[in-house]
């Protein structure tokens, strides 16, 4: 009885959604499982390859520099409204190229290509997916929208990270690349069967309209948001190499059990997502902030603790928690939230 009551329960909670929105949330999650293992193993693939931490982080520097080129273009296209579908579409074309050259890479040049059309890749996707949120979940409001969201990408991120270091362990690393290529083929054949909405298109001036009275105010929390990306990026690259490679006096660990830790951490980001942010939602956005800020400056600090102890993998541990909880409320969500209450 207890089992069929739940079972209609999550039935009814999941059919609250608009169908627009539910089949968008699908979506993400497919794609998610997909770039959780490329996103978090890379870094290890490179190592495996015996290329050393500058490479890595020259060819990151530079897929970031064509991931915003291609953010921009992605940003002209729906304005002059296309469909969100095309900039998905393409992105999942360009990562399909980029898994098929670190499937089987061995030579820097060859990973320094793969990397820069996974930055194409995300600077398509990310505007795109973002939009079609907001177009996607009319009458229910936008905040309660993105939150599902949230939740859909962390499920697949999760769920591809712990893919991965079960693929680490078996000693199949690079099999990462093989789940993303069907989780994108999957994602080109649901967009071919049910495409997103586009935006309406903008006049050539709209986008100007109200930016001076508003910009100012925003300017000090875009600021924070930039440097907040930029720790995360370098968390997101540093890492997983860091766990491998050992530090001062931490052992390093196998990839296998370094894996399984990311994605452990991922899962308990999943897990306290929905109560922790209901709490912070009911608070101002200012101590929202201040809590984030907090809480990723102390992980910050134990991490750099860890790699002085031999026992520096419970620093580690906890150093991912206090990483996660800053995530909940970080700058780059309030921007948005800022940006939806402007409006």
């Amino acid at each position: 009885m207890e089992t069929a009551t739940a079972r209609r329960w999550q039935r009814a909670w999941w059919f609250q959604f608009p169908a627009p929105l539910r089949h968008l949330t699908a979506l993400r999650t497919v794609a998610a499982i997909g770039s959780g293992g490329v996103l978090y193993f890379t870094p290890m693939v490179f190592h495996q390859a015996r290329l050393g931490p500058e490479q890595l982080g020259l060819a990151l520097a530079m897929a970031a520099l064509l991931g915003t080129a291609s953010r921009l273009l992605c940003g002209l296209l729906l304005d002059r409204g296309c469909a969100t579908s095309l900039p998905l579409r393409l992105a999942a074309v360009a990562a399909l190229l980029a898994d098929g050259l670190l499937l089987t890479a061995h030579s820097l040049p060859v990973f320094q290509l793969g990397l820069l059309l996974e930055g194409v890749a995300l600077g398509l996707w990310w505007p795109a997916i973002e939009l079609a949120v907001s177009l996607c979940c009319a009458p229910m409001p936008s905040a309660r929208a993105y939150a599902l969201a949230r939740s859909a990408d962390a499920l697949g991120v999760a769920t591809g990270a712990l893919a991965g270091a079960l693929l680490a362990g078996l000693g199949w690393l690079r099999g990462i690349y093989g789940v993303d290529m069907a989780m994108l083929t999957l994602l080109l054949a649901w967009l071919a069967r049910r495409p997103l909405p586009a935006a309406a298109r903008r006049d050539g001036d709209q986008p100007l309209r109200g930016w001076g009275a508003w910009l100012p105010t925003l300017l000090p929390l875009l600021l924070i948001a930039v440097l907040a990306t930029a720790v995360a990026t370098l968390m997101q690259s540093a890492l997983p190499l860091d766990l491998v490679r050992g530090g001062l006096r931490r052992l390093p660990l196998p990839e296998g059990l370094g894996g399984l830790l990311i994605g452990l951490q991922l899962g308990l980001l999943l897990l306290v997502q929905w109560p922790l942010g209901q709490w912070l939602a009911r608070r101002p956005v200012a101590q929202g902030l201040a809590l984030s800020l907090v809480c990723s400056a102390a992980g910050c600090l134990l991490l750099a603790a860890s790699a002085f102890t031999p026992r520096g993998l419970m620093l580690l541990v906890a150093a991912r928690s206090e990483e996660h909880t800053s995530e909940l409320q970080s700058p780059c969500n309030l921007v948005c939230r800022l940006l939806l209450e402007k409006k």
